[in-house]
């Protein structure tokens, strides 16, 4: 039986930001300013497709998978 992954973000929101929340298939964003909420979503994204591409056997492979693209992500 092979894995599921659904990623959850949240970014801290300034209580005067509108709240944003952003679904897709396999993650969900909620909150933070625009340019906060738009790059929590491409690193979900990124590390959804990474995940797609190569799933991970090990928790230490899902670290290694999220430390990479967070560094891509910058």
């Amino acid at each position: 039986m092979a894995k599921t992954y659904f990623f959850l973000g949240s970014v801290r929101t300034h209580p005067e930001d509108e709240m944003r929340i952003s679904n897709g298939k396999d993650y969900a964003v909620a909150g933070g300013s625009k340019a906060e909420h738009e790059k929590a979503i491409e690193i979900v994204q990124e590390v959804s497709k990474e995940f797609r591409k190569d799933p991970p056997q090990t928790p230490g492979e899902e670290r290694m998978i999220m430390l990479d693209v967070m560094k891509r992500v910058r």
